[in-house]
């Protein structure tokens, strides 16, 4: 009997259903209005330290701006505004709940916009601004690697996974962790179960290697 890759494969995501993807309040950091050009730094489901906060483009690339405020220089990925950070120490976080165990990818979109800062508490030292640095927050603690955005990146979907061993609401988010002078604006935050191939799939998928060896022997 002949098996087709494409039957294996229809076989194997029906016997795989895909988990809905997870509830992140505010994904796009949206729901709290900023004037364009300006920075807030409270409201809605996100908590925001240090420097974090949200901005709406576009603000000057200029020092003359409010710190944070001139980081907006891109549309944002998606909506109107975005969240921004400030070098090492900001974190953006919010609790999440999740009803099943299971292994979930976090996923946001992140650029770092170029320029020279004039250093908070230091006037008239001014630094080139370099490249941003951020690991995932899950649990209260970081999770997978460490992420590099490029200075003068543009928008750049950035990803890990964690394994959720039990149902609960676990604090889920961002945080810069390098030391310097840069920015990191962050849009489309999400959270997406990751499926897991069930036995059956694994059994067709092993049943359709071994008729396509069948074949292709003389």
């Amino acid at each position: 009997m002949r098996v087709t890759i494409a039957f294996v494969i229809g076989a194997c995501l029906l016997a795989c259903p895909l988990a809905p993807a997870q509830t992140v309040a505010d994904a796009g950091f949206e729901q709290v209005p900023v004037a364009s050009g300006q920075f807030v730094k409270v409201g809605g489901p996100w908590a925001y330290t240090n420097d974090a906060g949200i901005v709406r483009p576009f603000g000057s690339s200029t020092t003359t701006e409010p710190l944070n405020t001139w980081s907006a220089t891109r549309d944002a990925f998606e909506g109107a505004q975005y969240a921004s950070t400030y070098a090492g120490g900001d974190t953006i976080t919010q609790p999440v709940t999740f009803d099943q165990p299971g292994v979930y990818e976090l996923s946001v979109m992140a650029f770092s916009p170029a320029g020279i800062q004039e250093i908070p508490g230091n006037p008239g030292l001014y630094k080139p601004l370099g490249n941003g640095e951020f690991r995932f927050e899950f649990g209260g603690g970081p999770v997978g690697p460490t992420w590099v955005v490029p200075v003068g990146s543009d928008w750049t979907r950035y990803a890990t996974t964690v394994d959720v061993t039990q149902p609960g609401t676990y604090p889920v988010g961002i945080a810069n962790t390098r030391v310097d002078v840069y920015f990191v604006d962050y849009d489309a935050f999400r959270i997406a179960a990751v499926p897991e191939p069930s036995a059956a799939a694994l059994l067709l998928l092993t049943a359709g290697c071994a008729a396509g060896r069948r074949r292709r022997r003389p």
